[in-house]
């Protein structure tokens, strides 16, 4: 029986000097879902004020462990396809009922323990990311630095095609509308 550890360094810096307010919000969950070895974090920054980043700092984890659970043959990409699209149906709801408008990029990252097909059904950990907006995630392997997510910006031809055909507009290559996933 093999146990992982898990062991991170985390840093927050709320960048006082250059903003007098911060609109950022993040989470680590060691052991997720109660898997030693396993983990899950989350960056969101805030737009428009802290509300959709703190809500889903708050939700968004318990979002993902319900759905995993649900759908525990589910490739986990798809697991967390839809999860950011619950959260962002969720959010929209949330946001109508406290009378505020506000948004966030997100960016996530769930290690997760995983039992391969052979016969020996040997244990591995698997790092997934996902995100929407600009917030990027990184990986350091050998001192270089590996992206390990795709930035949505609107001065990205690819990106704005997909906005717009969503029924988004841009201003200024920001996205200004509504726009889904």
């Amino acid at each position: 029986d093999k146990r992982w550890t898990t062991t991170v360094g985390l840093a927050a810096d709320c960048n006082s000097r250059w903003r007098r307010t911060m609109e950022d919000a993040h989470l680590s969950i060691l052991d997720f879902d109660d898997v030693p070895g396993q983990a899950f974090f989350g960056m969101f920054d805030g737009h428009a004020g802290k509300f959709a980043a703190e809500w889903c700092r708050d939700h968004l984890a318990p979002i993902l462990q319900e759905e995993l659970h649900k759908h525990p043959q589910m490739d986990v990409r798809e697991v967390l396809n839809n999860t950011f699209l619950h959260v962002d149906r969720q959010l929209e709801i949330d946001s109508e009922s406290a009378g505020v408008r506000s948004g966030c990029t997100a960016v996530t990252s769930l290690l997760r323990v995983e039992v391969d097909d052979a016969p020996e059904k040997k244990e591995r950990r698997v790092l997934y990311t996902a995100n929407v907006g600009d917030a990027r995630s990184v990986l350091c392997r050998n001192g270089r630095a590996v992206r390990l997510t795709y930035d949505h910006k609107g001065s990205d031809e690819r990106e704005a095609k997909r906005i717009t055909e969503k029924g988004g507009f841009l201003l200024n290559n920001r996205v200004n509308g509504t726009c889904l996933f």
